[in-house]
């Protein structure tokens, strides 16, 4: 597994080396920082003639480039997934197309998450009063007398479960939880070691327009990717869009896109 990221990394690297970019900067492009870890990667490889070719474009120049898609915002590896932040990551870092994963709220407002009922793992909602209003509340953790889990904390909470006013008042996090949670706040936790929670400290989360608006004034390009309803909502489809739920889904998609 490692040796695979390694591997993916070091392509990654090597794209930006590549002659097939977009055109020179139009005034809306971030400047383009690679930042320190394709550096390092690159100094872990073997002596040879890609470890050679690499070192050669170390001082860029770098620009965004749509062989390079930011998914779920671009920089999710250290900014909490489809926030305002992470999407700005991404364009700094070359993402020439960014990704929407597109789910919806209780009042059919069009929003970005990986999966509609993933908000308990990637946001703060369990810590604020909108934690009433999950279509399953916090479970805590339970254990035997010896201190072994017999029962892990769980919770679901869905975009579908809340007006778009609610959603927006929520903060992005890591995408993580803890199973030996028994406070909403120690739930929180359980990031992974290859992820870190320096940058997650309130990520703004986004509707599906305020993210074409934010990655056109990166100027980059936008793929919205409609996601499966879940069928564990205590909200149905139909409950929010009448009949022919997914239909008229995909065609209020597709008109802000």
């Amino acid at each position: 597994m490692r040796r695979n990221a390694i591997a993916m990394s070091t392509a990654v690297a090597a794209a930006l080396c590549t002659s097939v970019a977009v055109r020179a900067d139009d005034g809306k492009r971030p400047s383009v920082q690679v930042g320190p870890r394709p550096y390092y990667l690159v100094d872990k490889l073997a002596d040879g003639p890609l470890k050679s070719k690499l070192r050669q474009c170390a001082n860029g120049p770098f620009r965004q480039t749509q062989f390079s898609i930011g998914h779920r915002g671009g920089g999710t590896l250290q900014f909490p997934e489809h926030t305002k932040q992470s999407h700005q990551a991404g364009a700094r870092m070359g993402a020439g197309v960014l990704e929407c994963d597109v789910t919806f709220t209780g009042d059919g407002t069009l929003v970005c998450r990986h999966d509609e009922c993933d908000l308990h793992t990637t946001t703060n909602i369990l810590v604020t009063p909108l934690a009433s209003k999950c279509t399953k509340p916090l479970s805590p953790a339970e254990f035997d007398s010896a201190g072994n889990r017999t029962k892990a904390a769980s919770a679901l909470c869905c975009t579908s479960d809340l007006t778009v006013a609610e959603f927006k008042s929520l903060k992005g996090k890591m995408d993580a939880s803890n199973p030996s949670a028994r406070t909403p706040e120690q739930f929180q936790g359980g990031t992974r070691n290859w992820r870190t929670d320096l940058f997650s400290t309130g990520g703004t989360v986004l509707t599906h327009q305020e993210s074409i608006e934010l990655i056109r004034s990166l100027g980059a390009k936008f793929t919205p990717e409609a996601k499966v309803f879940n069928p564990a909502a205590k909200v149905t489809p139909e409950d929010v869009f009448g009949a022919n739920a997914r239909q008229k889904f995909l065609q209020s998609r597709a008109c802000r896109s």
